[in-house]
């Protein structure tokens, strides 16, 4: 009968690791941290993860799971800063996709990975709770970190609610946008709209006194994470997400409004055009909301090779081959 000698060095690593570690629970912890991105991405929370993980042990590993080139983007600098790895979803992907990469990853932890001796979940979905029967078996300890009580607090090993936690004035708003992005995200349609009685009606779920319809209305105004469709009254109806493609999307539309414009005029493709022009044109195409001023300003910047901004005279020029 052959030995297998990397069966055995397992373990024989994972008996001395939990008689340390009953020992000396907090300071030989050793962390595998999976943050499912699409249902928490709130940058307080993730901070709040952190603290807490810290105080148990030392994260070894740090895995986040989203659609960072469009949705996500904005959590990159602080993976960055505290040495995560950021695993990009497809777009086109089931609803649950990012959960079925996370369980793959969390047994591949658990079979390769001898030293880990906890896995900590950032989710608020009950389908992780499946995974702690996987995670006890294999003699490791788990983690939830949650914002809801839609995981099981009695299947975890250590349960911390993240709402528990005082977040700073100047991150509470974030929170709400957080929110709002998650449900947006969450019962979008194929075309990326949801319904915008439904969407206030489901955002009234986490917090029932909350006035959404003004929350939603201001992020709109700010142009830069939603935007909204509206009737003829100018109510919104429906709400859809930004992405990387809309930013080029409004490029075009506002180089075409440039071209128009001096085309109408007999100018040369290349004048100059003032934005506050560029803004009433804007308005005219259902944009108003969308394309401010400021918004207008950062295409530009976004997209030197196609469009010229002039700070002092608030005017864009199209680059003409």
């Amino acid at each position: 009968m052959q030995l297998d000698i990397k069966y055995i060095r397992n373990e024989f690593l994972l008996f001395w690791k939990h008689f340390f570690g009953r020992l000396f629970h907090i300071k030989y912890a050793k962390i595998a941290l999976f943050v499912d991105c699409e249902n928490i991405n709130n940058i307080a929370f993730i901070k709040m993860a952190f603290e807490n993980l810290e105080k148990i042990g030392h994260v070894a590993s740090k895995q986040f799971y989203g659609h960072f080139t469009m949705h996500h983007h904005f959590l990159a600098s602080i993976i960055e800063k505290n040495n995560g790895k950021m695993i990009e979803l497809p777009i086109n992907k089931w609803k649950n996709y990012a959960d079925t990469l996370i369980i793959i990853d969390v047994m591949e932890t658990l079979l390769y990975r001898p030293d880990i001796t906890h896995i900590a979940i950032v989710s608020n979905d009950q389908d992780f709770t499946l995974l702690t029967d996987a995670i006890r078996k294999h003699k490791r300890h788990s983690i939830a970190l949650t914002t809801f009580d839609s995981l099981s607090k009695n299947k975890f090993d250590i349960f911390i609610h993240l709402q528990d936690f005082d977040i700073p004035d100047s991150e509470k708003y974030d929170a709400d946008t957080q929110k709002i992005i998650y449900v947006l995200t969450r019962d979008k349609t194929p075309s990326g709209w949801v319904d915008y009685k439904a969407a206030i009606q489901a955002l009234r779920e986490f917090a029932f006194k909350k006035d959404w319809e003004q929350i939603c209305t201001k992020i709109v105004l700010e142009g830069n994470i939603i935007f909204a469709k509206t009737n003829i009254e100018g109510k919104i109806t429906a709400l859809r997400l930004q992405t990387a493609q809309d930013e080029q999307e409004y490029k075009d539309i506002i180089r075409d409004i440039v071209l128009k414009h001096n085309k109408r005029h007999a100018k040369a493709a290349n004048s100059s055009v003032t934005i506050k022009r560029i803004r009433s044109e804007v308005k005219t195409l259902g944009y108003r909301n969308i394309l401010t001023h400021d918004k207008i300003k950062e295409i530009a910047l976004l997209y030197p090779e196609e469009l010229i901004f002039n700070k002092n005279g608030n005017w864009i020029k199209v680059v003409c081959g």
